[in-house]
């Protein structure tokens, strides 16, 4: 029998190629055998599409409340500007009237209900006349 050719498979320590065409001749000759190491079982690939049917599920829910969240904001800031330019009712105003405004005030209230109660009767003196 005649001695080896060749040295044979030996393990050789593992470090950067420098010479680029004899990395990529190196790395052509493993592709395949990587490449099947990445191929994934049935298994596997129903795990990771109900992750990622999971995560598209996550992401959209975000994206709802995102949405809820800004409306919100929206709503509270025009009820906010809606408080600040409403008017103050006539029974809120009161409270804040001092001694001499709230006599202006209950004058005021006594011209009104006596210019009403006089249109009132002047109304209801047509409706005779016409009635008649």
């Amino acid at each position: 029998m005649e001695g080896k050719k060749t040295a044979g498979r030996q393990k050789i320590p593992m470090e950067k190629i420098e010479n680029k065409v004899a990395r990529y001749s190196s790395f052509s000759k493993r592709r395949l055998n990587l490449y099947k190491l990445a191929e994934l079982s049935d298994t596997t690939k129903l795990v990771v599409t109900n992750v990622r049917n999971n995560v598209n599920e996550t992401e959209y829910k975000l994206a709802e409340f995102k949405i809820r969240e800004d409306v919100a904001s929206k709503e509270t800031i025009a009820l906010d500007q809606a408080k600040e330019m409403r008017e103050i009712g006539w029974w809120e105003d009161i409270e804040k009237l001092k001694i001499d405004e709230l006599t202006q005030f209950e004058a005021w209230l006594n011209v009104a209900d006596y210019n009403m109660k006089d249109r009132l009767q002047q109304l209801e003196n047509e409706v005779a006349s016409n009635a008649s």
